[in-house]
């Protein structure tokens, strides 16, 4: 084992005996790393292309790696160009590393070779717990080889595959394994998505008839807690059979079904589901998805009396006033729920009156987020005089909806008086750029102040 000080010398023997080398970037987070005994290295890309690492470059880096005495337990290196020699390389890295237990490999262009090269090397690890391959090129095979590695309950708690083409038949692989993993905790499976302007291969996702296969695995499931499955395409129906299948002793904290075309039906589901009282969900992501006024009042209807979930996620729908109406109402009485996204709706003035009058009494909500919901100067007037009554609010964004000098005007002055509120974007709302200034001076105040009472509570 060589001692520390030598990963120059482990590059200048390399480069004289004609073999592939790390780029000077690389080789200077190495010596970094070694000089202070990291225990977390990132070598991660940005768009320049000398910046990512090459397949050839990553077999060096791994090569020096397993030469070095580092404590590293963090290895991040996504948005290079690894593919799947690179990813061999990793893998023989994987393969005697004692301590590494994170390790991301995220936009590498690393096929199905690549994931069973990685898949072969985590068999007999007993160290590694977090996964993190989404945004490559990996097809069903890959990601069957993936998953018959969870059917091993090897230490992974933690498996990121979005982004590759996983599909209906990724999802009954992945099911089966989830069928007798009794170790992960969070799995993230969006789908692929298309660059407007590029070209390449059709986006893959799930539909319905993979997540029934998810649904019946998770019916018996006692380990995942996060569950990320958008967007993919399980529309109303899938949401449905998905939702159905969580018993209410499910260990799941967070569904993420975002971009899902789940509409009004999938809306509903997911209200039944919070009526069945799933005594661990506490995080719902459901935007982007078509849901209507109807959708949303149901889901409002179970949040009156509902005492687990703590954030929803409803933003980029089709939500008008009479949905806002219902979310109101169930404001007035919930006395659990911290954080609410309903922006990129269509509430308007009417929306916003109505959501700010519920919040006059409400004691739970901290952040609130209405930016793009086609508020005017009425709107903002309304939240502003809730600003005024309302302690808990720390977060509320209102971006996007152009208010111009007057709704500024409103906005300065309620944050003058409020000392409460530390996070307030203001993009797109079109103010006098005084005001912009005078509302981050204000902001920095409260933020200031907040770090204080933090100190004080210490």
């Amino acid at each position: 084992m060589l001692v520390r000080g030598t990963v120059l010398s482990i590059f200048l023997c390399a480069s004289t005996a004609k073999r592939p080398v790390a780029p000077p970037h690389a080789l200077e987070r190495l010596q970094k790393c070694e000089a202070s005994r990291c225990s977390e290295l990132a070598l991660t890309g940005s768009r320049e292309a000398s910046s990512k690492l090459t397949s050839s470059e990553a077999k060096a880096v791994m090569g020096a790696l397993e030469k070095m005495d580092l404590p590293i337990t963090s290895l991040d290196l996504r948005r290079n160009l690894l593919k799947d020699k690179g990813a061999r390389a990793v893998a023989a890295m994987l393969a005697k590393n004692p301590r590494l237990g994170t390790i991301h490999l995220a936009g590498n262009a690393i096929g199905d070779d690549g994931a069973r090269h990685i898949a072969e090397a985590l068999r007999t690890n007993t160290h590694l717990h977090t996964l993190q391959m989404g945004n490559n090129v990996i097809q069903s095979e890959g990601v069957a080889e993936l998953a018959s590695l969870l059917q091993l309950n090897t230490p992974i708690t933690s498996l990121g595959i979005g982004g590759n083409a996983v599909g209906d038949v990724g999802a009954r692989a992945l099911a089966d394994a989830l069928e007798v993993n009794t170790v992960l905790e969070k799995l993230q499976l969006w789908g692929t998505v298309s660059i407007a302007g590029e070209k390449g291969p059709e986006p893959t996702y799930i539909t319905q008839a993979g997540v029934e296969s998810l649904a019946l695995a998770l019916g018996n499931n006692t380990a995942l807690t996060t569950l990320v499955l958008g967007p993919n395409r399980l529309g109303g129906p899938g949401a449905a059979i998905l939702l159905g299948a969580l018993p209410s002793t499910s260990p799941m904290t967070k569904l993420d079904l975002r971009g899902n075309l789940i509409g009004d039906e999938g809306a509903k589901a997911a209200a039944a589901a919070l009526d069945r009282d799933i005594i661990a969900l506490e995080d719902l992501h459901i935007g982007g998805n078509e849901i209507g006024d109807d959708g949303c009042s149901a889901v409002a209807a179970s949040l009156k009396d509902h005492r687990r979930l703590k954030f929803l996620w409803m933003g980029g729908n089709a939500i008008t006033a009479k949905g806002a109406a219902a979310m109101a109402e169930a404001l007035e009485s919930n006395s659990v729920l911290e954080s609410l996204d309903i922006s990129m709706n269509k509430f308007g003035d009417e929306g916003a009156k109505l959501v700010a009058e519920a919040l006059h009494s409400n004691r739970a909500l901290t952040s609130l987020t209405m930016s793009s919901s086609e508020l005017g100067v009425a709107g903002v007037k309304a939240m502003a005089d809730m600003l005024a009554q309302n302690t808990r609010i720390t977060r509320l964004d209102l971006a996007g909806n152009v208010l111009g000098e007057e709704g500024g005007k409103l906005l300065v002055d309620a944050i003058q008086q409020n000392k409460i509120v530390t996070d307030l974007p203001v993009w797109g709302m079109e103010l006098a750029k005084a005001q912009e200034l005078q509302l981050t001076a204000l902001i920095g105040r409260n933020q200031m102040a907040a770090e204080a009472r933090g100190h004080e509570e210490l």
